[in-house]
């Protein structure tokens, strides 16, 4: 599982270093990770609270995310070894098959974090 997510940060912070200005593509590839991973979590408490006959409020949502925000926080600050990680993953990566199909993949993994959290909230 630690490779899978270490292969989405490699290819989250390889996007944004590509195609964004932003100077700290590191930290951006842990916060987007990280708030999928976020989202994915409200998604199954919705479903799991729908299934209870409890419905989600603004404060369960906030009462998940500050875990999360917290992660964000610490990992950015006190783990410098982020762009070490990431010159590690380009070196391992360098000449994998397939680098569209995996990036997409890794877009829809992101992408789909927003979709069920929506799809979840709006269940009845």
């Amino acid at each position: 599982m630690k490779q899978l997510f270490d292969y989405c940060f490699y290819r989250i912070a390889l996007f944004y270093k590509k195609r964004m200005p932003f100077e700290d593509f590191i930290t951006q590839g842990h916060t987007l990770l990280i708030s999928a991973l976020g989202l994915y979590t409200i998604a199954i408490v919705n479903v799991l609270l729908k299934l209870l006959g409890i419905k989600l409020t603004k404060e369960i949502i906030i009462l998940v995310l500050i875990p999360f925000c917290i992660i964000v926080f610490f990992n950015n600050r006190f783990f410098p070894n982020s762009e070490q990680l990431f010159e590690e993953k380009k070196k391992k990566y360098k000449n994998e098959r397939c680098k569209w199909f995996k990036g997409f993949l890794v877009f829809l993994f992101v992408m789909g974090s927003f979709v069920s959290m929506v799809f979840s909230y709006k269940l009845k």
